[in-house]
């Protein structure tokens, strides 16, 4: 997953702010504010018999049922398998065709798709694989979207097979058009390149054969038909298809103006990285000392070369000595290149420069090895930068990589980044992905459940339900007071409530914090909430805390509510409050 991506069918937040949703008026139990856990029997209850009328609004049934679906995925519920399994076959009602209900009933079965893949269901491959193409017509282009990747998923193969049959059916100048209602067909690019089925390349043959890639002068290509006959293209080569693959790179060393492969070089490029011999042409796009700057093809070419010096670690046959030799020389000439050594230069960018450094420090250069260091933990940095060169380090497995990685996200509790586009964006949550990866077991990672940005909180949530470290409790708490002045202190809002669902939640620290006048209020109110979630009794001196502290007040209130709500329902019919947490997956916190 490289973004974070909670829903199939609704693009909201799975939490909100905590005022929305906590309401001592409603009966039900909300799991957006007591958690999971808590309110396990509701968010069950709620994907059971869900009802879809043509002829009313269904927003009371559909907006639970939906919300539940997403709280079992991201909480690794797997106890609601069978439920979803029952929503993914939900039947449409004759009177709804035709209807808004119809689009409901739709968006109800793509959201239990991508739960039930979430939750690593392979037996539902065959029913989502059938949903998949009846949403080809009969919903919308997003949903059609998002349950391709739920399929590619929980079964890649069969994912790759749905694919190959729908290139069978179209034909280039099609992609014209998106799918009904949004999202590009191009998806469907994505099982086949997952399962490497070379099965696929008839088809992308037969769509990329309007025209030669090599070809100079006149082209039978039309401009709108470019960009699907480049992916294509590109996915051929990606798959290892001889000699086309050699053609192109032979293209790249050389020169290729006029020809297709200039139109498609973006995509093209991609494809590379992973041999020896793609050393030279990548090293030939990473810039030049003029104007003559090519910066996406640049950034491309760090990319791939960062990419090929991680395949190349641990090799020590010739074809990899030669190669590792071939960049780092190559690399130390350009290191007084312009975007990387002239601030002052039209060309220079540090992001450049962390890239460029990571690459050399991978090939064994100390000097740029301390640098890519000292860009990691620049305390000033807002512009995400430091967190870009902390994932090439980790990509790298540069020595201290993780500690330096676990650091960063501390830092950047205080902030979010100012640039999200291009290779800025998701950066963060890709290197949340990439310290749990390295590091599963280090507790520091579940510092970004505090993280400002929603993205990376998410992500972090559901890596935290799947595999909870020891000793995130203190992990997390000992730095959440760097997260109370960003975005009115979300971050402690939600990473708080996610805790609860894990062991006994915290309380010992949260007692701890909650009675420490020092923490910042935002904090302690938080703490005091999720005590109460947890069943704990509330400190008798919390009336005082709030005339010393009036910023307490709503959070006492809400802790109280909740201690009444929860009190009054027997221990178990709100939910399985037990040591081992929502599946046991858990390690302690």
């Amino acid at each position: 997953m490289a973004s974070a991506h909670w829903s199939a069918s609704y693009g909201r937040s799975i939490l909100v702010e905590r005022y929305l949703v906590c309401d001592d008026d409603d009966d039900r139990l909300d799991a957006r504010c007591v958690g999971p856990v808590a309110a396990a029997a509701q968010l069950r209850a709620d994907l059971r018999d869900v009802v879809v009328q043509a002829d009313r609004n269904n927003d009371a049934e559909v907006d639970p049922a939906r919300d539940a679906a997403v709280f079992a995925a991201y909480f690794d519920m797997r106890e609601t398998v069978p439920a979803l399994r029952e929503l993914l076959r939900m039947p449409m009602p004759a009177d709804a065709v035709g209807t808004h209900a119809q689009m409901e009933v739709m968006a109800l079965r793509a959201e239990a798709a991508w739960a039930l893949a979430e939750l690593g269901d392979d037996a539902s491959a065959p029913e989502i694989a059938a949903l998949v193409r009846t949403l080809e017509t009969e919903g919308h282009g997003t949903l059609w979207e998002d349950t391709v990747r739920a399929l590619t998923r929980v079964s890649a193969p069969a994912a790759s097979r749905y694919a190959i049959d729908f290139l069978g059916r179209i034909e280039l100048q099609d992609l014209r058009m998106s799918m009904p209602g949004g999202s590009s067909q191009l998806v469907v690019l994505e099982p086949i390149l997952a399962a490497r089925d070379r099965d696929a390349l008839p088809a992308l043959q037969r769509l990329t054969a309007i025209d030669d890639l090599f070809g100079r002068g006149e082209t039978a290509l039309e401009i709108p038909d470019s960009h699907g006959f480049c992916k294509f293209a590109a996915a051929r080569v990606q798959l290892g298809e001889q000699p086309l693959r050699d053609r192109v790179r032979k293209a790249f060393e050389g020169s290729y103006s006029g020809t297709h492969v200039a139109t498609c070089d973006n995509a093209l490029l991609r494809a590379f990285g992973d041999d020896p011999r793609d050393a030279t042409m990548l090293l030939r796009h990473t810039g030049r000392d003029d104007l003559g700057f090519d910066r996406s093809m640049s950034l491309l070419a760090y990319d791939r070369i960062i990419a090929l010096v991680a395949a190349l670690s641990g090799r020590d046959d010739a074809a990899a000595v030669r190669a590792r030799k071939l960049l780092r020389e190559g690399l130390r000439e350009r290191s007084g290149f312009p975007h990387v050594a002239d601030p002052g230069h039209s060309n220079f960018a540090p992001h450049y420069v962390a890239l460029h450094h990571a690459a050399l420090a991978g090939l064994g250069e100390a000097a740029s090895a301390k640098r890519v260091h000292a860009m990691i933990l620049d305390a000033d940095d807002r512009s995400g930068v430091a967190d870009l060169a902390a994932l090439r380090a980790l990509q790298l497995e540069l020595p201290g990589a993780i500690e330096d990685a676990a650091a960063r996200l501390v830092l950047d509790l205080g902030f979010e980044n100012e640039e999200r586009s291009g290779i800025f964006s998701g950066l963060r949550v890709r290197m949340l992905e990439a310290l749990q990866h390295r590091a599963p077991d280090d507790p520091r990672w579940a510092v970004a459940l505090l993280d400002p940005e929603r993205d990376v909180r998410e992500r972090a949530m559901r890596l935290f339900a799947h595999d909870t470290p020891a000793g995130a409790c203190d992990a997390v708490l000992d730095v959440a007071d760097a997260a109370a002045p960003v975005q009115w202190g979300r971050g402690i809002d939600d990473g708080l409530l996610v805790l609860t669902t894990r062991g006994d939640g915290c309380r010992p620290q949260l007692e701890r914090i909650v009675a420490d006048t020092t923490r910042a209020a935002k904090l302690r109110g938080m703490g005091l909430e999720a005590l109460a979630i947890l069943g704990a009794p509330l400190p008798r001196e919390r009336a005082a805390w709030v005339r010393a502290e009036p910023d307490l007040r709503m959070p006492v209130e809400r802790a109280e509510q909740i201690a009444r709500r929860l009190h009054a329902r027997p221990r178990g019919r709100g939910g399985d409050r037990t040591a081992r947490g929502l599946s046991g997956g858990g390690k302690g916190t």
